[in-house]
């Protein structure tokens, strides 16, 4: 099922939405230069439609466009896979059907981590599984702990998982352990630089957007720090971060697109996104980026210009595919969601011209 909090239509704009990060220096000077406009707009698209009915796919990621994993509930007949594989010409499930699985981050096509919620108990604890170039198979199950949401790595020493109620937590190699994070809020999505240069967003989800609260934290090694000023920021919560370096970082609010570092601050970016909720924030570069959203919202920025495929927009308007996951290549991209009519796992692969 998808995460309730994820539905959540709020009705107010955040397009402009800028957030400061106190510093000593109360000036704030411009993020860096962005790399100039080498990404063509122009992406010829292909669909796979996956699974039977009440399928869908919550995550994707790959070492290659050869060698691509997608994480979600693939149903075949009775049962069903929680991950599929795709080797360059057709997608194959994997056994492994023991936990509702959202996000998936790998190291390398040997070492990649998927985590979500224990179905085995039913009691939806926060499951991590782990991939050896061999097999996918439940590593950790942490008892009274809520679900999981996201994981990344900066190394195989070094993994980090967040997820609901301000639950983060660290593999060091041999063992998980839960970090004290700071905050109860709801943490989305992950991503870093290094084992002691991480980013994890999210927000309260209080049922009314009136209790809607942002959360950004950062972790330097020792601990994690809120950069932002919830008592100012009202009516948002951050659903994506990722970067291309630790100078130049990005994340999405329900609505809104920001650039920037923690030592500069951050300036918004105007997007098409017609104030349709957003779910995920990826690219290769800087002049390589893609947002997903609800109703097939798909979003790219080239370095230079955003544009929206209206393909998957416009004619399915207020239906259409709940799309979520992105992996991003220099030339090829790959897009995974629910489709809303068939209620299936749905891949949108991307080729881009020159």
């Amino acid at each position: 099922m998808k995460i309730s909090q994820k539905l959540f239509v709020l009705s107010f704009s955040l397009s402009l939405f800028l957030i400061t990060v106190t510093s000593c220096n109360d000036s704030i000077t411009p993020p860096t230069k962005i790399e100039p406009d080498t990404t063509s707009h122009d992406i010829v698209w292909e669909a796979d439609t996956l699974g039977d009915w009440n399928s869908r796919l919550n995550d994707v990621w790959g070492s290659s466009p050869d060698n691509i994993w997608a994480v979600g509930w693939i149903k075949d007949g009775p049962w069903g896979s929680n991950i599929i594989h795709y080797d360059g010409n057709k997608w194959e499930p994997f056994e492994y059907y023991e936990a509702d699985l959202h996000g998936i981050f790998g190291l390398n096509e040997n070492d990649i981590w998927a985590v979500g919620s224990n179905l085995i108990l039913t009691v939806f604890d926060a499951l991590i599984a782990h991939y050896d170039g061999t097999e996918w198979k439940t590593v950790h199950v942490a008892s009274g702990t809520s679900r999981l949401v996201n994981v990344w790595a900066s190394d195989a020493n070094n993994v980090f998982a967040v997820g609901f109620d301000g639950v983060i937590l660290h593999f060091n190699g041999t063992n998980w352990t839960k970090m004290n994070s700071g905050t109860s809020k709801n943490l989305f999505d992950v991503w870093g630089f290094a084992d002691n240069d991480v980013y994890a967003c999210g927000g309260d989800i209080n049922n009314t957007v009136e209790n809607d609260k942002p959360i950004l934290l950062h972790y330097n090694g020792a601990t994690w720090k809120n950069l932002i000023d919830t008592t100012q920021y009202d009516n948002a919560y951050l659903q994506s971060v990722w970067g291309t370096s630790s100078d130049n970082i990005y994340f999405s609010s329900t609505f809104g697109f920001n650039q920037g570092n923690i030592s500069v601050g951050w300036t918004s970016s105007v997007v098409p996104d017609d104030h349709t909720e957003k779910n995920r924030l990826r690219g290769s570069s800087s002049n390589n980026i893609f947002i997903t959203g609800h109703f097939g919202l798909l979003l790219h920025y080239n370095g230079n210009t955003w544009h929206r495929y209206n393909e998957f927009f416009s004619k399915s308007y207020p239906y259409g595919p709940y799309l979520e996951g992105i992996m991003a290549f220099d030339k090829k991209v790959f897009i995974v969601g629910t489709e809303e009519r068939s209620v299936k796992g749905i891949v949108y692969k991307g080729t881009i011209k020159n």
